[in-house]
């Protein structure tokens, strides 16, 4: 969040939790609905791609959509 420069409130905000659930999901305290877990990465303008292996296995894609 710092390399961004986005703030934990902002981030709470835009994803309609509080700080304090902001805070614990971002400590690993807790997890959070994919529903949330879209919005965070729409926020930060991170695409999510979840692929499937084709051995029962899920890979995580996660791709940083801001251009260099």
């Amino acid at each position: 969040m710092k390399l961004r420069k986005v703030k934990q409130k902002d981030l709470a905000d835009f994803a309609g939790v509080t700080k304090g659930t902001m805070s614990a999901f971002l400590a690993g305290r807790i997890n959070l609905g994919l529903d949330k877990i879209e919005m965070i990465f729409r926020f930060l303008n991170i695409e999510l791609a979840i692929k499937h292996s084709g051995e029962g296995e899920q890979v995580q894609v996660f791709s940083d959509k801001r251009a260099y």
